[in-house]
């Protein structure tokens, strides 16, 4: 008979605190990342504008189904049955994350800078296509 009563303890057990090490390093570089992302966001927040389109919430209600989850669609253009069908828009959540701000709430004022000197070049070059046409 041999010494190990039990061959595959051994085994199970490196596994286990390889895997155990591997969850350990995992969880605490992603406690590392967002603790970085939320010092950069501090750093930011006097440049930052509060979304007008959502007021600062990051998410609005559902312009699609009004809130309601469910849409009225019929596959027929004169339709003979319509059918409740699942909002395609919100999932069925009744909210929407603001396309504004992408769900942060905020604008960067250098990125609203730059929109706006992005449509005033484009409202230039308008008004001089225009001129030349008169």
């Amino acid at each position: 008979m041999s010494d190990n009563p039990h061959p595959l303890r051994s085994i199970v057990l490196a596994t286990a605190s390889f895997l155990g090490a591997l969850y350990s390093i995992s969880l605490a570089s992603a406690h590392f990342n967002r603790a970085i992302r939320d010092c950069k966001d501090v750093k930011r927040r006097p440049y930052v504008v509060t979304c007008t389109a959502c007021k600062g919430h990051g998410f609005y209600i559902c312009k699609l189904c009004q809130g309601n989850t469910t849409i009225e669609w019929s596959p027929l253009y004169d339709p003979v049955v319509i059918n409740p069908c699942l909002c395609p828009t919100c999932e069925g959540n009744r909210v929407q994350r603001c396309l504004n701000c992408l769900g942060k709430s905020h604008n960067d004022l250098k990125e609203m800078l730059d929109l706006l000197l992005f449509q005033a070049t484009k409202l230039e070059t308008l008004t001089l296509r225009t001129t030349r046409l008169v």
